[in-house]
């Protein structure tokens, strides 16, 4: 019985420490869209996929902190829980409110070291937020035993194990994804990471289209000019070869009025 008071005063604790942490990243978002805003008035650029003021990484170990660490994005699901299936005793899952959608961003870390070793991200004490397109939203906290945020576990020489990262979004907000920047807060410094951005190559697709159009239209216009051209050197030809005609026409006449006069 003390062992089951115990438990419920610890998970009580955790989900206090939680809302502590959900709340404070709450006001931080709001004091951050508060500043893009006055940004905005003051005439700054602020749409640039890297907030103004963010640190831009390309190694979350190493944003982390983490040495001999190695950690690499590997793609992002949408679906309506996660995981699937949850039947298992002890194992929790998520699933997404009506008319939303999680993001499940997936990941694997692993030991670079020819040794055994202890990964704590959770002793990092990080805050994960994502933004697809202009979408800014915090990572659930959850008790997924692969929560990358709280994630700490042993590991062997050269080990790989993975690890999720969820938001939850509107549905509709996650039919068009263009761009995808991951944002990492740690030891109140803001980092963010580009990881997907299709604007970029859309931009180079209508600069080749336009310059392919610019092509076609160029080679048109050189058909159309030989066209002419030579439609008037045929037309040269014919009255040429008319005035030629009219020529022999004559000179057969002549000849027969001489013919005519000489027999008289």
């Amino acid at each position: 019985l003390e062992q089951m008071i115990e438990e419920e005063e610890a998970k009580k604790r955790r989900e206090e420490e939680r809302a502590r942490k959900a709340a404070e990243e709450a006001a931080e978002e709001a004091a951050e869209e508060a500043a893009e805003e006055t940004e905005g008035e003051e005439g700054e650029e602020v749409n640039s996929l890297i907030d103004p003021g963010a640190e831009e990484f390309t190694d979350l170990a190493a944003a982390l902190g983490l040495e001999n660490v190695a950690i690499i994005y590997k793609g992002a699901e949408i679906t309506d829980e996660y995981p699937e299936e949850t039947d298992e005793v002890g194992v929790f899952g998520i699933t997404a409110a009506a008319n939303d959608k999680l993001f499940v961003m997936h990941y694997e870390i692993t030991n670079t070291l020819s040794e055994p070793a202890h990964i704590s991200i959770l002793e990092k004490d990080p805050s994960f937020r994502i933004k697809i397109n202009e979408e800014r939203r915090s990572m659930l906290k959850t008790l997924l035993l692969d929560d990358l945020a709280t994630f700490d576990a042993d590991f062997e020489p050269g080990e790989t194990k993975t690890a999720v990262l969820v938001a939850e979004f509107a549905a509709e907000k996650l039919t068009d994804i263009r761009t995808i920047v991951q944002i990492l807060r740690i030891n109140n410094v803001e980092k963010e990471c580009i990881i997907q951005d299709t604007t970029q190559s859309s931009e180079a697709q209508m600069d080749a289209a336009n310059a392919a159009s610019a092509e076609d239209m160029a080679l048109s216009a050189g058909e159309e000019e030989g066209t002419g051209e030579a439609d008037d050197s045929e037309a040269g030809s014919i009255e040429e070869g008319a005035s030629e005609g009219d020529g022999s026409e004559e000179e057969a006449s002549q000849e027969e009025a001489s013919q005519e006069g000489t027999s008289e």
